[in-house]
This record gives structure tokens, C-alpha cells and sequence, in this order.
């Protein structure tokens, strides 16, 4: 994606592959005095938000965790053929395929939320049709109960939106924060196009943590920096949001939306001022800063 400011500043924030995850580059291209003169491209390597909240819900522990899980799977094949309690062989493809079970369900609920995300970017932002929606989910594996579940928290959804006086601008919308040097996609940006910018990401998983309103809050504080760089994050932008110096006058606000598709529920959980502070994601910062940077000195005995 590409922002542009008033003062001739070009931003292209750009997500790439990292590791098992990803990262996001920021490219910045300054025009000169001459307007056909462009100095740059500068380009930074950021990490995403999501990558940094690892550090804060316990991501760590998942080694320890599979460990756990081959270990205890180890013992029944142990005690399933050998032990006391033998009863029936369990064969070695079983067990092999069981290891892998947690993997592949974590997967399966991760293309589900995907391909959740983009039918709702569909809706909100491209105006398709429903035809092409359905048919989107059907080809991810979505029966026709799981689809009119999605089309009612949908409408759900855009009630609630209209009753804020909010608009949604812009879907899937990378974005960056230059102070913590942090980039992230926002689901879902609403505006009233006046004084205040609302912040939404989409959960679909059985649970909402309060990393998720972490996530939110990082969110938030990137929209105001680039804002406050004078960028234009939608089309068309509107004169009346305080931008630049004025951006201190922007009203801010988030939440977390968890929807429920089979049981056709939607709940907002709306963000508290820590949060949009970024108190804690600031901390998580920290500690991911460290754990990239330090390391122990050893003193062999």
C-alpha cells in the first residue's frame, strides 16, 4: 500500500515473509526541490504487532507445550504395548498422526479466520455481491448454515457502525509506527470523517485475549503517527480530520470484534485507555528488543 503526504512525501508499506511468519518493509521516497527530483527510496525492515505480542501471551511456552504432548503420547504407545495397562496396540501411524493433530487443527481454524477476514473485506470494502461472497466461503469449506450465520453477524456488524455515525475507509490497511518501529494490518478502519478514527480487528477463534486489545491499541498509536506525518491512509481523505500539527485534537478508540459464525453472536469488546495508551504492548516492545539483542556471558569452569 502507498500513502502520499501533502508535502510530497511517498510511503509504501509492504508485507514480506519472515521466518514463519512475517515482517513488513517500510519504503519512503522524498521529493525534492524539483518535483521531478526523488530522493531515496529509504528502506526499513519492522516487525509485526503480532509478532511482538508473542512476547506478551505465552507464545514461548509452545515448544514446552508440543513437547508435553509427544511425551504423554510416548507413554501410551509405551504402556499401550508394553505396560500394565496394556489393552490394544495403538500402531506407530497412529501416534505419528496424532502428533501432528494440534498442528493441523491450529491450521484448519487459521484458513477458517483467513478466509473470514477476506469475506468480510469483500463486503465492506469492494461491495461485491453476495454471489461472490458465498461462493468465496464455499470454496474454503463453508456449509450453508456456517454461510447465512456469516451474512447475519455481518449485518449485525454494519448496524453497529451506523449506529456510531461511523463509516467504514479502509479494510486490510497496513500500517506503521515510526516511534516503535512496528507495522501491522488493520482489519477494519471506521471515521466520521470529522474528529475521530475507530480502530477494529476481527477474532474468529473460540477465545479473546487481552493481547488482542494490545494489538488494537498498537494499532491506534501507528494510525496517529502517520496521521501526524500528514498521510492520507483512504481515498477520498477528508479535509475536516486533523492531521499534521491538528492531529492532537483526533478523537481515537478500538475494539475487538468476535464472531461467531455457527452460533451467529457478535460481542465487541471495546478497548480501556491502557491500552490505547499501549502500556503493555510498550513492555512486550521491550522485551522483544531484548531478547533479540542480549545475550549471556558465559564464564566456563
Amino acid at each position: 500500500m502507498k500513502y502520499k503526504a501533502e508535502d510530497g512525501v511517498s510511503i509504501e508499506v509492504k508485507q514480506v515473509p519472515k521466518g514463519r511468519g512475517h515482517a513488513y518493509k517500510v519504503i519512503m521516497n522524498d521529493i525534492g526541490q524539483d518535483i521531478n527530483e526523488t530522493v531515496g527510496p529509504y528502506t526499513v525492515e519492522m516487525p509485526s504487532v503480532t509478532t511482538i505480542l508473542r512476547q506478551a501471551d505465552g507464545s514461548a511456552v509452545d515448544p514446552i507445550s508440543r513437547w508435553s504432548v509427544n511425551q504423554a503420547l510416548d507413554y501410551i504407545s509405551t504402556e499401550s504395548t508394553h505396560g500394565e495397562y496394556a489393552t490394544k496396540i495403538i500402531t506407530n501411524d497412529v501416534l505419528s498422526e496424532a502428533k501432528k493433530a494440534p498442528m493441523l487443527e491450529l491450521k484448519k481454524a487459521g484458513d477458517r479466520g483467513t478466509a473470514l477476514h477476506k469475506a468480510m473485506e469483500m463486503h465492506f470494502s469492494k461491495s461485491l455481491d453476495i454471489p461472490l461472497i458465498v461462493q468465496h466461503l464455499q470454496d474454503k469449506g463453508f456449509d450453508k448454515s456456517n454461510i447465512d450465520g456469516f451474512f447475519y453477524c455481518i449485518s449485525l456488524i454494519r448496524d453497529w457502525i451506523n449506529s456510531l455515525g461511523y463509516k467504514v475507509v479502509a479494510t486490510e490497511l497496513p500500517v506503521y509506527d515510526k516511534n516503535l518501529k512496528v507495522a501491522g494490518t488493520i482489519d477494519m478502519l471506521l471515521s466520521n470523517n470529522k474528529d475521530t478514527v475507530y480502530v477494529c480487528d476481527l477474532k474468529t477463534g473460540k477465545n479473546i485475549y487481552k493481547k488482542d486489545g494490545m494489538q488494537v491499541g498498537a494499532y491506534i498509536s501507528a494510525v496517529v503517527n502517520m496521521l501526524g506525518d500528514g498521510l492520507h491512509l483512504w481515498e477520498p481523505f477528508s479535509k475536516e480530520l486533523p492531521i499534521g500539527d491538528r492531529v492532537t485534537s483526533l478523537s481515537v478508540g478500538g475494539s475487538v470484534i468476535h464472531m461467531d459464525v455457527e452460533k451467529e453472536i457478535v460481542k465487541i469488546h471495546h478497548i480501556n485507555d491502557e491500552m490505547i495508551g499501549n502500556v503493555g504492548f510498550m513492555s512486550a516492545k521491550k522485551l522483544y528488543d531484548m531478547n533479540k539483542k542480549s545475550k549471556f556471558q558465559v564464564e566456563k569452569l
